[in-house]
């Protein structure tokens, strides 16, 4: 990664939250958890939750703030809009409670912070496991381009790997993009 790149901290973030819910969620549930580019979580194919990251400049000092969403329980109906949502405590004990789980998310965003060096590629491996559309035709809104092909993943600068069909790899950075699943 050039140092005219940022780290892809929605992405390292991604995978730190999958890997903290795969042990925390029954099997069953754990085996349907997946990312979506740049920063969606899914759980069955159906949105559990996401991630955003900001860079912030205070008083010329430079900060980073992540922000992790989940979905917990819905009150019954869910609220209009959420209709292909998961609630992830509705997958778990019913006794289990969302406060369990901020201990285990606070420490690996806090070991992920304080890493001397992150291995990007490792990273982007790491992404690929979850990786809920690679290898799967997609179609990629960014601003005014719209452009289909195969998802080959994400590089280990974060960026969308999107093969064209005319055999062409194209990537994408982080910011305003839509990436759409298409129905086969």
């Amino acid at each position: 990664m050039s140092q005219d790149t940022p780290p892809p901290w929605p992405t390292w973030l991604g995978v730190a939250v999958v890997e903290v819910l795969c042990t925390r969620i029954p099997e069953q549930a754990a085996a349907g958890l997946a990312l979506k580019w740049p920063n969606d979580i899914l759980c069955h194919g159906h949105k559990a939750g996401g991630v955003l990251v900001q860079r912030l400049t205070v008083s010329g000092q430079g900060w980073l703030v992540a922000g992790i969403g989940l979905n917990g329980r819905w009150r019954v109906p869910k609220p209009n809009g959420l209709h292909d949502a998961v609630g992830l405590l509705e997958l778990a004990a019913p006794s289990a409670c969302v406060m369990e789980w901020v201990v285990p998310l606070v420490q690996a965003v806090a070991d992920l912070a304080q890493a001397p060096q992150i291995d990007a590629l490792a990273q982007s491996s790491a992404h690929a496991q979850w990786d809920a559309h690679i290898g799967e035709p997609v179609v990629l809104l960014a601003s005014s381009e719209r452009l289909e092909g195969h998802s080959e993943g994400v590089a280990p600068d974060g960026r969308l790997r999107l093969r064209l069909a005319d055999g062409r790899v194209v990537t994408r950075a982080l910011g305003a993009v839509s990436l759409r699943g298409v129905a086969a």
